[in-house]
């Protein structure tokens, strides 16, 4: 089965989390993406952010790694490091 590693920011504020849309997609998201090629998770997240949010990353502190089925392919497997993120 295929294996999709990817990073995500877990960002609180105010008690409250923020989660990302993709356009035409019903669900929602934490901010993150897949790890480009020679990028450590540091720059993977810090890109997303400026990507995704047009936002700065000041902090990423480790919380976990998930695995789950992809909610679209059956046949893929997506493995997410998260870490509590400020921006």
């Amino acid at each position: 089965m295929e294996v999709h590693y990817k990073i995500a920011g877990i960002i609180i504020k105010n008690k409250r989390l923020l989660m990302c849309r993709k356009y035409g997609e019903p669900h929602f998201i934490m901010p993150g993406g897949r790890i480009l090629e020679n990028e450590t998770n540091e720059q993977t997240l810090k890109r997303e952010l400026k990507e995704e949010l047009g936002v700065e990353l000041k902090s990423m502190r480790f919380f976990k790694v998930g695995e789950a089925k992809h909610f679209k392919d059956k046949n893929k497997i997506v493995k997410m490091e998260t870490y509590f993120v400020e921006i």
